[in-house]
């Protein structure tokens, strides 16, 4: 199943360890109960719209990256904005080692 295909086509660029992440990510919700997995996409899907709408309104965390946090899920969205295109670098769990972040 290809979980980023929707989510490819509203940002310029999707890196393979974000990707990698989220892939992962759904298979451990699939894991835990039926469905989950589409609640965790449609919200990592509901952060990435409001980024792509206003990449400049989540918060400049370690310049030149902003993050986001999901509410509900432990899961940050680690972007940069570059000539007005976004790039997602990861899509990291909180509970794991801070210094591990891109």
């Amino acid at each position: 199943m290809d979980t980023n295909l929707a989510i490819r086509k509203r940002i310029h660029e999707f890196v393979d360890r974000a990707e990698n992440v989220l892939s992962k990510a759904v298979e451990w919700y699939e894991s835990r109960q039926k469905g989950l997995e589409l609640i965790f996409l449609n919200k990592v899907q509901e952060y990435l719209e409001s980024i792509q709408q206003n990449s400049l309104q989540y918060p400049l965390k370690r310049s030149p990256y902003r993050e986001v946090f999901l509410r509900k899920f432990p899961y940050i969205i680690i972007y940069e904005v570059r000539e007005g295109e976004v790039a997602v670098y990861s899509i990291f769990h909180t509970h794991r080692n801070p210094d591990s972040r891109p």
